[in-house]
């Protein structure tokens, strides 16, 4: 099956939450590009995600935890995946302080074209501390709570 943009941009998030080693500046410098990147051509997703994990070493808590995550939120059918982010009252609550991580408001279902997840994303990796920010999110535990759920469906 074919990883969506959606599921990649996620297990990233998932990543830095489940990833027990500290970023390097250069790791950092990545996240924050991708990010930057992803807000401008968000269709070149793949090339940016290419360019981000060439910065983590193959054997990384991160690369394992990404690849981990890829699978698990391959068996979401794609308008599900957005219930496994939190939602704008827990964002606030969350980053009281802090404008940078939203969730893009749209109407109707999120898919590949609202941009929901990719906007989401690009604010959590370039905040200052995207493996802090992504941990206080707690992905990790949502995609296995939702897992969890959709298998008992």
């Amino acid at each position: 099956m074919a990883t969506t943009i959606n599921q990649s941009l996620l297990a990233i998030l998932v990543a830095l939450d489940q990833s027990d080693e500290p970023l390097t500046e250069e790791q950092q410098e990545a996240l924050y590009k991708m990010g930057q990147r992803l807000g401008t051509k968000p269709k070149k997703w793949s090339s940016h995600l290419d360019k981000l994990l060439t910065v983590f070493p193959e054997e990384s808590d991160f690369i394992k935890s990404y690849h981990e995550a890829s699978q698990a939120l391959a068996q979401f059918p794609s308008e599900e995946i957005t219930q496994i982010l939190p939602d704008e009252k827990e964002i606030e609550q969350f980053f009281p302080d802090a404008p940078v991580v939203k969730r893009a408001y749209f109407e109707g279902q999120a898919d590949q074209s609202s941009q929901e997840i990719c906007n989401f994303v690009s604010s959590v990796v370039k905040s200052h501390h995207p493996a802090e920010t992504s941990k206080k999110l707690n992905l990790a535990q949502r995609l296995a709570e939702s897992l969890k759920a959709f298998g008992n469906s």
